[in-house]
């Protein structure tokens, strides 16, 4: 069988086992929480991350059910402290920013279609400051180009 889809999303999760954190890293299984009293679909979700000493962080989440389902993962990782993180799908075009406190103490809401999945790349957003400058610096325009 040669099914191009297949073939890539294989490609794109090699690549995601080949980051140096989760050859070189520890290993962490999260226990998911409940997002609201009354809903047990906290219970279908398996999450895991590995960090490495270098900051280089991948944060897996599966929802392993055949219905959409949400929760709350604290992600209890001493470096996500006081900084705000951007979560970037290696699986796909989902990017998110959270703050890292809120993430090792409420936890990361996930809300999830059924067998839903993300492997995430976890970076700090660089500070503000840095992020001014960088708005800053822009291409000198030519008159009469389009881009």
């Amino acid at each position: 069988m040669n099914n191009p889809q297949i073939r890539a999303f294989y490609e794109s999760l090699l690549k995601c086992l080949r980051r140096p954190e989760v050859h070189d890293g520890a290993f962490h299984l999260w226990q998911p929480r409940p997002a609201w009293d009354g809903n047990p679909t906290w219970n279908n979700f398996i999450c895991f991350s590995w960090h490495d000493d270098d900051g280089h962080c991948s944060l897996a989440v599966a929802n392993y059910a055949n219905s959409q389902g949400q929760c709350y993962i604290p992600v209890d990782l001493d470096l996500l402290s006081g900084e705000t993180w951007q979560l970037s799908d290696l699986l796909g075009s989902a990017r998110y920013q959270r703050s890292g406190d809120e993430m090792r103490t409420r936890g990361l809401y996930l809300d999830l279609p059924a067998w839903g999945y993300h492997v995430f790349d976890v970076a700090p957003v660089p500070k503000r400051a840095e992020r001014s400058e960088q708005r800053n610096i822009r291409e000198p325009e030519v008159a009469g180009s389009r881009r």
